[in-house]
């Protein structure tokens, strides 16, 4: 199963700065969130995602997951489980606008 990687990645403008409110004290309760601006967050998120039994999780499907995350995510949405959720119900019905999306159109291109 290929991973995304800091390079891979469809948009290059995320944070990967520490956050200093990001410490022992506060890690559970920071991990239970993502923030769709920082890159550790997204990345980690999108490649611990599970795929089906019948098919792998291809790179592109971790582009497109991260789309959703950018894109369609509602703003309030922040807990890992809300994201889920979220992705579960949209993932079937964007593929085609991912596909012709700039930023998917400007990755291709890059990739090639």
């Amino acid at each position: 199963m290929a991973e995304l990687t800091k390079e891979t990645m469809l948009y290059n403008d995320y944070n990967w700065a520490r956050d200093p409110k990001y410490g022992s004290q506060n890690h559970e309760m920071e991990a239970a969130k993502i923030d769709r601006h920082a890159g550790k967050d997204v990345l980690r998120y999108i490649n611990q995602w599970p795929g089906s039994d019948e098919r792998e999780v291809t790179p592109e499907d971790r582009l497109y997951l991260e789309w959703i995350i950018r894109e369609k995510l509602p703003t309030i949405t922040v807990l890992t489980e809300e994201v889920t959720e979220f992705l579960l119900n949209a993932y079937p019905y964007n593929r085609a606008e991912f596909k012709k999306s700039k930023e998917y159109r400007a990755h291709k291109l890059y990739q090639h």
